[in-house]
């Protein structure tokens, strides 16, 4: 997996290597985690617990709008 510079997680230092247990005081699963993202505040900080080597990490993350995605047409 990879973090994207600049993104919300690499902000936080969410590593490539983590493991996401919690988000807002709510445990993760990778089914729903989109979403549940969709359902928090923008801009707020957010409690996010991951396990990195062994060891449990809390991180404060802030969510972001996600920008709009730009679609081109081209003529044949």
């Amino acid at each position: 997996e990879e973090v994207r510079r600049g993104s919300p997680a690499w902000e936080a230092g969410v590593s490539p290597e983590d493991e996401l247990v919690s988000l807002d005081g709510l445990r993760l699963d990778p089914a729903d985690w989109s979403a549940r993202v969709e359902a928090l505040p923008v801009g707020l900080p957010l409690e996010l617990w991951v396990a990195r080597r062994g060891r449990m990490r809390r991180l404060s993350v802030a969510l972001r709008p996600q920008p709009h995605r730009v679609r081109k047409l081209e003529r044949d």
